[in-house]
């Protein structure tokens, strides 16, 4: 179970290498235009692969199966808590940044919210979602926005962007960042 926990926190460092920028302000609970298609050369939209797009019903379950998942392994870990951490607000600085997109480059949103999934096999999954009316320094968490698949694009009708990609299955293991627990070197965490 713990092998999960840690699968997740890899899949989340792995979260930045994805953004989605796209043009003008919108303070709507759903997006119905072509906010995730790219323009190819011709000016015809181009989407990523369709497993990329995750229907909302499914992304729900599996975020709720994580969420049960961190209560159950809290209930039996003797006392010590484990951080229920469910979702992260990331903002397009950071999405940009790394991408080594100019930080001044307009989008639609200023953030957006990965949220932490399980399936019923077990397997972790990352979800993303744009997030309006969103400032951190605030303290305002803002709101999700869920995504409208266009008609005849193929997309589910309304969905969350899957990333897909979790490590250890594309690791870069001359990372840093990757790293093996051992008993040497874990870190034990402090009681509350």
């Amino acid at each position: 179970m713990k092998k999960i926990v840690l699968k997740s926190i890899l899949i989340a460092s792995l979260f930045g290498a994805w953004s989605c920028s796209n043009s003008n302000q919108q303070a709507s609970a759903e997006v119905k235009t072509d906010s995730t298609a790219v323009a190819t050369t011709k000016g015809e939209p181009q989407y990523c692969n369709i497993d990329h797009y995750t229907p909302l019903d499914t992304a729900i379950q599996h975020t709720k199966n994580y969420a049960c998942y961190l209560k159950k392994l809290n209930a039996s870990n003797c006392g010590v808590k484990i951080d229920e951490t469910k979702a992260f607000l990331v903002s397009k600085c950071d999405l940009l940044s790394v991408l080594g997109i100019p930080v001044a480059t307009d989008s639609q949103f200023g953030h957006v919210r990965v949220y932490f999934g399980l399936t019923s096999f077990n397997t972790p999954k990352l979800y993303l979602t744009p997030v309006v009316g969103a400032d951190p320094a605030a303290g305002i968490a803002g709101r999700d926005t869920i995504l409208v698949g266009p008609t005849g694009s193929g997309l589910p009708a309304r969905y969350v962007l899957d990333l897909n990609f979790p490590c250890p299955n594309l690791c870069d293991p001359r990372s840093p960042l990757y790293t093996v627990c051992d008993a040497l070197s874990a870190e034990t965490p402090a009681k509350k």
